[in-house]
């Protein structure tokens, strides 16, 4: 039983046991990285398409509407055979569109690889986007674009995205029902032709010989293209500014407050992090402890450093009751101003250390979160000591470098402010 009489455990020159991963070519070219960890017969397999995100959308929605589809019907398999396959299998194959990559995930038992691993191919080389499919997908992306343009929350969050990095931008563009009506089978066949052509191999789990021999059968001799560096469009920084969307009979009011920061190769992204995390990324943050507990203006607030490919940005979260959005926006700034301006007690910043270091700890603890963050350092060209480096940050932060990162990047008057509802 846990004794609440004794304080949490203290980390003190933690170090990071994260398994290495061993990256190759397949004998086409195909990258491929192995965590090979874990004592029972299980395979994750993700096929990474680099350029598949939206940033690279050639129209409004379409690699997300290529992810939609992909399992629909293939050259060698109808979309009933591929579900009942996986269903037979106990497996699971799942599509993760998003801004910078699209990837396709199986999860399997080893024994059933070579059952699976035909239907997987054939998925991503030779997908048919039957017309049918096409006009079901849209119908349920209309449907859902109703509902989530009745919640005031997920309106503030592409209206903030919108007005920090620009209509024209993949990451400020907004999907809307003609956007998405004007999507056909020519415009996912184009998209998948330009941006889904070449990929790479994560593999993680029991990777045992039989399994990688499997792997290099079903996909070392395809045709391969090299992925290919795009051309990075670069987002002018927003100034300031301020939007107000009124809902009509609505009660509370969702806030965003943020702005453009460094992307997460820079050096100063780790501290940056960090002096989030004091200011609204956990339970006991000073947001959470002036909005929520004394000032009861909320059930919830939270900060988030968004790190994308081609960008980052910092957000402040919250739904307030009407009356009282501006108060709440008030006393937002006079904690980031706080910030700027007051050192940090040394127990405070060890408190955040101390649960920073706990929580890193907990999420490397899995195979399936391993392979995340194998992914969240080398997508965005890092290297393997990153992670070694983001935690000797934490342990040797001071309240002066806290104060130095607010003030570099967090002043209050060059933040960016969304309301919507009341």
């Amino acid at each position: 039983m846990l004794n609440r009489k004794l304080p949490p455990v203290k980390f003190q020159n933690a170090k990071i046991d994260v398994p290495n991963v061993a990256s190759s070519l397949l004998e086409n070219g195909v990258p491929i990285h192995i965590i090979n960890q874990g004592n029972y017969p299980l395979f994750k397999l993700e096929i990474i398409f680099r350029n598949g995100g939206s940033w690279n959308d050639l129209k409004i929605g379409a690699s997300t509407l290529v992810s939609k589809t992909l399992q629909s019907g293939t050259k060698n398999y109808t979309a009933e055979t591929i579900s009942k396959i996986i269903a037979q299998k106990g497996a699971h194959l799942e599509v993760s569109p998003s801004f910078d990559y699209t990837i396709v995930s199986l999860y399997g038992l080893n024994k059933y690889i070579d059952d699976l691993l035909p239907i997987l191919k054939d998925i991503i080389l030779n997908p048919l986007f039957p017309d049918k499919e096409i006009t079901l997908q849209k119908e349920i992306s209309i449907s859902q674009l109703k509902t989530q343009n009745k919640k005031s929350n997920i309106v503030a969050s592409k209206q903030f995205r919108n007005l920090l990095f620009g209509t024209y931008n993949p990451y400020g563009r907004i999907a809307t029902e003609e956007s998405t009506i004007d999507l056909y089978r020519e415009d996912l066949l184009k998209q998948f032709n330009s941006f889904f052509n070449s990929f790479e191999i994560l593999l993680s789990g029991n990777v045992t010989e039989e399994v990688r021999h499997s792997i290099d059968f079903h996909f070392g001799k395809i045709g391969f293209h090299k992925t290919e560096s795009k051309l990075v469009k670069e987002t002018a920084p927003t100034l300031s500014s301020f939007k107000h969307i009124p809902f009509e009979n609505a009660v509370q009011t969702s806030i965003k407050i943020g702005k453009h920061i460094v992307k997460k190769t820079h050096p100063d992204y780790p501290a940056l992090v960090i002096t989030n995390h004091l200011l609204g990324g956990y339970f006991g943050s000073r947001l959470m402890k002036n909005i929520r507990e004394e000032k009861g203006l909320t059930y919830g607030i939270h900060s988030s450093v968004v790190s994308l490919k081609n960008a980052a940005f910092f957000v402040i979260s919250s739904d307030i009751k009407g009356d009282n959005k501006e108060l709440a926006i008030s006393e937002i700034q006079k904690e980031i101003s706080i910030l700027t301006t007051e050192l940090v007690s040394e127990d405070e910043l060890g408190t955040v250390k101390n649960h920073m270091i706990g929580s890193f700890q907990s999420d490397i603890s899995s195979l399936l979160s391993l392979s995340e963050k194998f992914k969240s350092v080398y997508l965005y060209d890092l290297d393997s000591l990153y992670y070694q480096r983001y935690l000797d940050e934490i342990q040797s932060i001071t309240p002066l470098k806290i104060q130095e990162m607010a003030q570099k990047y967090l002043q209050p008057s060059t933040m960016t402010i969304v309301t919507v509802g009341a």
